[in-house]
């Protein structure tokens, strides 16, 4: 007999979840029941009384009560909590297959067996918005994906038992009498249901539900006219509307199958009695069938294949048989190997439709909110199965009219339009649903629309709005006058230079002196005479003095008294493209560095600080021998015009500045790399400095880093973690050649993440002094998180990882569900479904379990092994908490290690691994 823990494995349920997901069985299992007898009943009494093409009135009738359901579901839903909706729903299905019982004592109409058969449609959808409007509040986007198959299975033994009960006993007892069966099982949900609600799982939904609701949806619902509120919610969500529109062509497809099938078999069986027990066999074998599918396959295939391929399923499956028949139909003329055909093919969809497109159809919704979830289900079952049902009915008497009789080969042809339909609107559900991922765990952007100032009108109310507007409003302006440089912009930009911000002022003249706008001479004169902003100040002398033919603004200020304003001269000539200027600039500089005045030395560097990506003196390297500050000032005033033999020099300064020289490399930028591959490696410098120099070849970026960071893989693997992230900080993306090597170091990492859950595993948790040790190792496993992400973005996409990031790092369910969604259609398979159950929320236990063919190393099991492994840093480095705590857990609760793995560590720079191994020894 097979225990709940195997039950468990082979159905993938976790053992967290599997005291709700059988409550939730067991719900729709009896519902379920009920209403396969209720359609027993109902469809056996039907096709007694009346021919299968009647089925097409059916559609019709039944499309106004489903809607008029769908309309009172959603109405009660936002006034009553799940549990009293589901409650009095299921009352309320119970109630009515009765009152149909009492009505069938007095009515023997033709009309009333219309109407009973009509209303099992009604019963179906009502079933089915009480029940998943329940789940689909309890699990996300990835529990939805393995679970839902197994909750909804429920359904699926339910219609077995009643259609094997009615092909036995209906002759016996009646079929009107199995409505009495059909109400006791509805009523046996409500302790289920019961259950559920004591466990206390969906309390807070509808807090949640208001939670979710904007002012706008507020402000809808009392409007009184809910139909074009309902209208105006299907425009606008484009998941929504494609899921909508991919309900209809699905219920279209089965409803005009289902009525071909019942009429081809109407053909083949004159006699009711007999028509009526052949289809309910018929859909006993299909839920047998379709039960061993969805119990052990269908989460499975979901996993392997994802949303997209697995919806594809069904219709692919549906043409090619289709095809098959048509061929069949038009070439052999066999009405027998036909009837055959349509049989496996009505087999076939009914299977796959129970058995994996409702499972994944229902999972494609999870990624919405709790609110927008809800009237995502309201729409698609209480609006597009209706009208599906409608059209489809309207259709097939058309077809029935329109051709004199019954045409299987019209049928056939309509089918297959619908099932093209079916295959693009699964394109367009994907990529929605892909949108919808990554917009759940991202933040907003916004960008400017495009303006011109062509207009007049415009130009005026620009110069309204820049009087008017605050010092944030008016910079805005700037930027977008920057975008289009004209005649007429240029205007209100000299403008600005009379605008009382300092701030604006600054903004104006940075922008004329990039774009080299010529025209405001005399306003920045005015400015560099008379401002009492020294920036302003500095900013307009050093514009006019890069101005070419600007001779005589340079003479005047570089004579200027106040330092400031010569420095501010100096820097304008640098910056200029006059040779005599530039010549000029760097012999006055040049005697300020070599002045014995410490202020004129400092008044060089403030100089060179200002030009340092465009400029170095040929004496800048004197500096280094003057006082401290000026040596910490000179290595400030270094950027991309610094050479390779002076960024070599700064290095003997990393000691006394380090974060100053760290900074220098970073303003260098590609001229720094070969300066910092050399030094990475020389053991001249202390370790912790290897990692802050890795980080910045990251910074830098650009192929001159890309290179040697790829060097650094090969050559240091060791440091791969380090690596991997400033790769993808320089926002590196992969080549053919380089995403073999990175996809190697993946599997790695991931390999190495599983060891490390293993020893989580192995570590008692009961014992308080393995407690902190557990959780050391967490934050290593969060650290290989961080590594393989880096490593995705590089060789995927680099703002759907950062997204990705975002969503984990903010610990809710349902964002961390959406967010390793995402990583399930964006990275490749084999490491995305590996990376997904190291770091889903589950018992460890579990994990351990679906990932024990990546760990072979079973010998690792002892603490003493664990801590060993941990101070010989195998198979990653470790952090020092990690290593200093290993030590001091071996020294306190005399775990025994390795003496010679801890004395390595009393001769280390950090202090924390210091004294922790002097204490340990």
């Amino acid at each position: 007999m097979i225990n709940v823990t195997s039950l468990q494995k082979i159905l993938n349920v976790r053992p967290s979840e599997w005291s709700i997901v059988t409550k939730l069985f067991w719900l729709q299992f009896f519902q379920g029941t009920g209403i396969a007898f209720f359609f027993t009943a109902s469809f056996s009494r039907f096709l007694e009384s009346f021919p299968a093409t009647e089925l097409a009135w059916v559609m019709i009738i039944s499309s106004p009560f489903l809607f008029i359901t769908g309309w009172i579901f959603n109405k009660f839903e936002h006034k009553l909590s799940l549990i009293k909706l589901g409650t009095g729903t299921i009352i309320a299905m119970a109630a009515s297959i009765l009152l149909f019982h009492l009505g069938s004592i007095y009515i023997d109409a033709g009309w009333f067996y219309y109407g009973l058969f009509a209303w099992y449609y009604v019963l179906y959808l009502s079933s089915n918005l009480g029940f998943w409007s329940i789940t689909s509040t309890l699990f996300d986007v990835r529990q939805s994906k393995r679970l839902f198959s197994v909750i909804s299975a429920g359904d699926i033994p339910a219609k077995f038992i009643g259609y094997t009960v009615a092909y036995f006993f209906v002759k016996a007892v009646g079929p009107i009498n199995l409505l009495w069966p059909a109400s006791i099982f509805m009523l046996g949900s409500l302790p289920f249901i019961y259950r559920i609600s004591q466990m206390g799982v969906i309390k807070n939904h509808q807090h949640q539900h208001h939670q979710y609701r904007s002012q706008q949806e507020i402000i809808e619902s009392t409007s009184g006219n809910r139909f074009w509120v309902i209208i105006k919610r299907f425009t606008l969500n484009t998941l929504i509307r494609r899921i909508a529109i991919l309900t209809f062509l699905i219920s279209c497809c089965l409803a005009i199958i289902n009525y071909a099938f019942y009429a081809e078999i109407k053909d083949a069986h004159h006699d009711d009695k007999s028509l009526s027990n052949f289809i309910l066999l018929f859909l006993a074998v299909s839920q047998i069938i379709a039960m061993l599918v969805k119990f052990i396959f269908t989460s499975r295939i979901i996993t392997v294949l994802g949303i997209k391929k697995s919806l594809l399923i069904t219709p692919l499956v549906l043409i090619t048989l289709l095809l098959l028949i048509l061929t069949a139909e038009m070439f052999l003329g066999n009405h027998k190997i036909i009837f055959y055909a349509f049989g496996a093919a009505a087999i076939a969809i009914e299977v796959l439709k129970t058995a994996i497109n409702t499972p994944v159809f229902l999972s494609v919704m999870q990624p919405l909110n709790h609110a927008e979830r809800t009237k995502a289900h309201a729409i698609v079952k209480g609006i597009m199965d209706p009208f599906a049902f409608l059209f489809s009915g309207v259709l097939l008497l058309f077809l029935t009219f329109k051709l004199q009789d019954y045409s299987l080969l019209g049928i056939i042809f309509v089918l297959i339009f619908f099932t093209l339909a079916w295959l693009i609107s699964i394109v367009l559900v994907d990529k929605s649903y892909r949108h919808i991922l990554l917009k759940t765990i991202s933040s907003r952007y916004f960008s400017q629309d495009d303006f011109t100032l062509s207009d007049e009108d415009i130009r005026n109310q620009i110069r309204k709005k820049i009087k008017t507007g605050n010092e944030l409003e008016v910079i805005n302006i700037l930027q977008m006058l920057n975008s289009q440089i004209r005649s007429e912009s240029k205007e209100i930009i000299f403008d600005l230079l009379d605008h009382p911000s300092d701030n604006v002022k600054k903004e104006t003249i940075l922008l004329i002196q990039n774009r080299k706008l010529k025209g405001a001479a005399a306003k920045l004169q005015q400015l560099a005479n008379h401002s009492n902003n020294n920036d302003v100040k500095w900013l307009a002398v050093q514009t006019l003095c890069l101005e070419e033919n600007s001779h005589a603004h340079q003479k005047h200020f570089s004579h200027h008294l106040q330092p400031e304003i010569r420095a501010a001269a100096f820097s304008g000539m640098l910056l200029s493209k006059d040779l005599h200027a530039i010549q000029e600039a760097e012999i006055k500089i040049g005697e300020l560095i070599q002045s014995a005045d410490e202020q004129e030395k400092m008044l060089a560097v403030f100089v060179l600080n200002k030009v340092k990506d465009y400029y170095m003196h040929p004496l800048h390297a004197h500096l280094f021998n003057e006082s401290k500050e000026i040596r910490f000032r000179a290595i400030q005033a270094l950027g991309k015009s610094a050479t390779e033999n002076i960024l070599f020099s700064i290095f003997n300064l990393f000691k006394e500045n380090q974060r100053a020289v760290l900074d220098a490399l970073q303003a260098a930028a590609e001229r720094a790399v070969p300066v910092i591959y050399m030094n990475l490696y020389s053991g001249q410098y202390p370790p912790e400095l290897k990692e802050r120099l890795i980080g910045l070849l990251g910074k830098i970026g650009g192929p001159a880093s890309h290179e040697v960071l790829l060097k650094l893989l090969t050559e240091y693997p060791k440091d791969a973690s380090l690596v991997v992230k400033a790769l993808h900080r320089s926002r590196f993306k992969s080549t053919t050649e380089t995403r073999d090597l990175l996809e190697k170091i993946s599997f790695e990492f991931l390999v190495y993440a599983v060891e490390l859950l293993y020893m989580q595993k192995n570590l008692n948790p009961d014992q308080p002094n393995y407690t902190v040790l557990i959780s050391a190792l967490n934050m290593e496993l969060l650290e290989i998180r961080n590594v393989l992400l880096s490593i995705f973005g590089c060789l995927y996409d680099h703002e759907k990882i950062f997204k990705i990031k975002q969503g984990l790092d903010m610990k809710k369910k349902d964002t961390i569900a959406n967010a390793m969604e995402l990583i399930e259609v964006t990275v490749k398979k084999e490491l995305a479904s590996k990376f997904n159950t190291l770091y889903e929320p589950a018992d460890i236990d579990q994990k351990c379990y679906l990932l024990k063919g990546m760990f072979p190393q079973q010998a690792i099991q002892k603490a003493e092994e664990i801590l060993d492994r941990i101070l010989e840093e195998k198979p990653i480095y470790y952090t020092s908490w990690t290593k200093a705590y290993s030590m001091y857990v071996s020294k306190k609760y005399n775990v025994p290690v390795n003496p010679e793995l801890i004395k390595k560590y009393i001769h280390s720079e950090n202090q924390l691994l210091h004294e922790t191994a002097l204490y340990s020894v």
